[in-house]
């Protein structure tokens, strides 16, 4: 995974279902991270009957009736079962942050960036895909794939579909779609290593910009873990 990470762009739109349907749910549920002073807060809650724990996959599938609510159903041993709750805590991890909801607007509205995407081998594929997920174009089909598109160095990609020579983006709920698991402190320092080495050789004359995956794949196993 701390590899994958790298090379995801490499995958087709065929492999990223497969990966975020059985591979990112398994890391999900075996590898977690959680600041002690929540999890304190979690178990207080817990202590005092305010909170308690249920086994099962669950869906979240919108408010309750009453306000402040949410209805979410369970599937468990027992089958599904449907509960109002006042709260509900979802640890499944930070979500991509859709190029529509991207901070910087006037970059979104120019052009500067867009959505992530990965290439069905084969539009076939994509049939049982939400349509919502499916960007066309030229013939082609893409999967969006959550966030922004950036290349391997981490600069944005326009709608053009050229990176831009100046804008980076190493933000995780940013550019998740492109480079979906984040370990930590390793990963920062792959990426920071990344990022680094590719402006040193855009300083340098006659030297291009690392954007291509092989190319970062060498910097990668100098940095990192």
């Amino acid at each position: 995974m701390y590899c994958l990470n790298y090379h995801a762009e490499l995958m087709p739109a065929e492999d990223h279902i497969v990966f975020r349907k059985t591979v990112m749910p398994f890391l999900m549920n075996v590898i977690a991270a959680l600041p002690l002073q929540s999890a304190e807060m979690l178990l207080a809650l817990h202590d005092a009957g305010k909170l308690s724990l249920v086994a099962g996959k669950v869906r979240v599938e919108g408010k309750g009736e009453l306000p402040g609510t949410t209805r979410d159903t369970v599937e468990g041993k027992e089958g599904k079962e449907e509960t109002v709750y006042r709260m509900f805590v979802d640890c499944s991890g930070q979500k991509a942050m859709e190029a529509d909801d991207y901070p910087f607007r006037s970059m979104a509205e120019a052009g500067v960036i867009r959505d992530a995407r990965a290439e069905f081998l084969d539009t076939k594929e994509c049939q049982d895909v939400d349509e919502d997920k499916i960007i066309s174009g030229n013939g082609r089909k893409f999967l969006r794939t959550g966030g922004i598109d950036i290349d391997a160095a981490f600069r944005v990609v326009g709608k053009d579909g050229e990176p831009n020579p100046r804008i980076y983006d190493i933000g995780f709920p940013h550019t998740s779609g492109v480079r979906p698991y984040s370990y930590g402190l390793q990963a920062c320092n792959a990426t920071a290593g990344i990022v680094v080495e590719s402006w040193l050789l855009a300083s340098m004359a006659g030297s291009a910009v690392p954007s291509d995956v092989s190319d970062v794949s060498q910097v990668y196993d100098r940095v990192g873990p």
